[in-house]
């Protein structure tokens, strides 16, 4: 730890470090100049913290770590450019979990937004063929897994886990759409942010070794939010202007160990931020701390900024909710303003639709990611990006009883090549 190493001219087969280590055995706090040797590193142990390669022809050499633990690495860096790849690896452990297929499903009001060219399947029966709306939003959440795993060309006996969640009591849009698959499940409660929840669950379980493939999914439905958190749809309550709609939506993302990409290579879990709010028509304001909280770590812990990305996306925080967060950014001197949007303003017309502040809903954000946003990483719009959906952790028993509505935001980065590629 904190040591440089220089690679002379003349030593084109030289390596700076020869490291073969198992667990409890780390390389942290280094600059390796490799000019033009062959490499900074060869093989690896179970943690790099902070180390950045410049120059040579690779910049680490890897094989199977002992006794074949993953191996971890944070804040490192190549820079400078190698001259052939960045790394070279056999066996290292080293996984970034590759999105293998995904899929969404999206009812009539997400069939007249600007994203509807996006969706795998539109419906514009609010029942999806079902007897309520409780089935119907299960029903989208069989028919979003059921089309990543045709779209990946896999079947449910090959996923090892399945980690979902949805907003009504007990997530029982998510067990009962999901009891059929027999897939050993993982069942979540983020509210608005189970989508990056089980993204970062699911992408830890892949690079930790401990899965080979996992589908990551949620959904909300409009009429069975309303219904739960605020009131019966026939009751006709107005709404406020900071008030957002709650999608019907369902969004599946299969993650595996092999795959063409896009790559999960970073994720920061978030932690619960309360500022105290107690309006539950105005979620983006609740939330917004949370998502500048998450954003601001990402940051900090990877020594990035919003020039690193080519796209910053939360979820569900709405007009009001973005402007929040673009303003907290503003006051730390981080200027947001040329690539940040938030998925409850993309996925609808706010104007046009009359969704006041925008969408919501974990379906919200499930479907702009599996659409419009992988699609673009896949097309070659976007190199990189930045997913931070958020979530408000209230419930009506919570909200009579006078409680504030805390917020949490989990961020995943998505890239177009694995760490160190570009």
């Amino acid at each position: 730890s904190n040591v440089d190493f220089r690679i002379d001219k003349g030593n084109p087969q030289a390596v700076a470090i020869r490291a073969h280590f198992a667990q409890h055995g780390f390389i942290n706090h280094c600059d390796i100049r490799i000019g033009s040797g062959k490499a900074g590193m060869y093989d690896v142990g179970n943690e790099l913290e902070d180390v950045r390669f410049y120059g040579g022809e690779y910049g680490i050499i890897s094989s199977r770590t002992s006794p074949g633990w993953p191996m971890s690495t944070s804040a490192s860096a190549y820079s400078d450019g190698a001259s052939a790849f960045s790394s070279k690896t056999s066996d290292d452990g080293v996984r970034p979990p590759s999105v293998v297929s995904y899929a969404n499903v999206g009812g009539k009001f997400e069939a007249n937004g600007p994203l509807a060219g996006h969706f795998d399947l539109l419906c514009t029966d609010s029942f999806f063929g079902k007897d309520t709306w409780e089935q119907a939003e299960s029903a989208m959440q069989q028919e979003a897994l059921t089309r990543a795993l045709e779209k990946g060309g896999l079947t449910p006996a090959e996923l090892d886990y399945v980690l979902a969640g949805d907003l009504l009591n007990q997530c029982i849009g998510t067990a009962f759409g999901l009891r059929d698959f027999q897939i050993p499940f993982f069942g979540l409660y983020g509210a608005c942010s189970t989508m990056g929840e089980s993204l970062a669950l699911g992408s830890l379980l892949i690079s930790g070794g401990h899965a080979r493939t996992a589908a990551c999914m949620t959904s909300s439905h409009y009429c069975t939010a309303e219904r739960q958190y605020r009131m019966p749809v026939p009751y006709g309550s107005q709404r406020t202007p900071t008030a957002q709609w709650t999608a019907t939506a369902a969004g599946c993302c299969i993650l595996g160990d092999q795959g063409d990409g896009p790559y999960i290579t970073h994720v920061t879990c978030g932690k619960i931020v309360d500022m105290g709010i107690t309006d539950v028509n105005n979620m983006g304001a609740a939330m917004a701390p949370a998502a500048y909280d998450t954003l601001s770590a990402l940051f900090r812990e990877t020594k990035t900024g919003p020039g690193d990305y080519d796209l910053i996306v939360t979820g569900d925080l709405g007009a009001l909710g973005h402007a929040i967060v673009t303003d907290l950014f503003r006051r730390d001197g981080v200027d947001l303003s040329r690539n940040y949007q938030d998925c409850g303003m993309l996925l609808y017309d706010l104007e046009k639709q009359d969704m006041h502040a925008g969408g919501s809903g974990c379906g919200c954000s499930a479907a702009v990611l599996n659409g419009y946003l992988l699609d673009g990483l896949r097309r070659g719009r976007w190199r990189r990006l930045v997913f931070a959906p958020t979530g408000a952790l209230l419930s009506p028993t919570s909200s009579f009883q006078g409680e504030s509505v805390p917020g949490i935001c989990h961020a995943v980065v998505f890239s177009a090549g694995k760490e160190g590629e570009t």
